[in-house]
């Protein structure tokens, strides 16, 4: 779990290197770090991971209404939970602030512990102006594995946070000149590998090319939250449909957790 989040701290914040004659990912618009801001994130999470009850822990939570059970389910397991969450943030844990898609998310890396599992923590805004821990980005949250997932060959639509990158592969009746192809990933399970590909035609690539001006011309890696479904004539476990681009981001509006 450490050498993961260890690379979604990487990925998430290290410069993108442009390769030549192609457009670089989207651009996150960086802004500056007053430290009222960066206080209050850090303080959220100190106070969320020193809480004793698990009724304290869900005051600094996201939405709690919605994730809450998980959450109560996860932390009735304390080898579970202490295999994820640390006991405390340590001294000077890294601090990232940027704007993507009028979203303003922090990220929060505990600092190395003894015995403990480093955490990265997102964090933005609840209605009320307080900034509070959004769990399923956090947790990587997906209703099911990608094992499972591939497994059943899935046709109905499911909802995923995935890690994806253009790729110029095709196989299994997906066909260049008529598909964009992607090859899609998740933190929590590093060694599964899946191939989705869009109609280029459809409103799903449209909203693919908004994201990749270039896409099909370069090679980069965004988070996204995205349906995928297997095809009923599909031959192939590793071979799916992108369904529809959910959200450009792993932490989602709040109008998603409306009921």
């Amino acid at each position: 779990m450490s050498v993961i989040l260890i690379g979604l701290w990487h990925a998430l914040t290290k410069p993108k290197d442009t390769p030549s004659k192609t457009l670089p990912s989207i651009t996150t618009r960086a802004t500056t770090k007053p430290q009222s801001k960066r206080a209050e994130a850090i303080n959220t999470v100190s106070n969320f991971l020193s809480a004793e009850t698990i009724k304290e822990k869900l005051s600094f939570i996201r939405h709690a209404d919605v994730v809450g059970p998980q959450i109560r389910q996860l932390h009735q397991d304390p080898s579970a939970w202490a295999q994820i969450i640390p006991t405390q943030i340590g001294e000077n844990p890294d601090y990232r602030e940027f704007e993507k898609h009028g979203s303003k998310i922090c990220i929060i890396k505990t600092a190395p512990l003894q015995d403990q599992p480093l955490a990265v923590f997102f964090l933005t805004h609840s209605p009320d102006g307080r900034i509070l821990i959004d769990w399923d980005a956090t947790n990587h949250k997906n209703k099911t594995s990608f094992t499972s997932f591939r497994e059943r060959r899935s046709t109905e639509t499911e909802r995923f946070r995935v890690s994806i990158t253009p790729y110029n592969y095709y196989n299994y009746g997906f066909i260049e000149e008529e598909y964009l192809s992607l090859k899609v990933t998740h933190l929590a399970e590093p060694d599964v590998t899946l191939f989705a590909y869009a109609k280029k035609n459809s409103p799903v690539a449209a909203s693919l090319r908004k994201l990749y001006p270039g896409i099909g011309s370069f090679f980069g890696t965004l988070s996204v939250t995205a349906e995928l479904r297997y095809l009923p004539e599909s031959n192939s476990s590793t071979h799916l449909e992108f369904v529809s681009l959910v959200h450009p981001g792993w932490v989602l509006p709040d109008h998603f957790y409306e009921r």
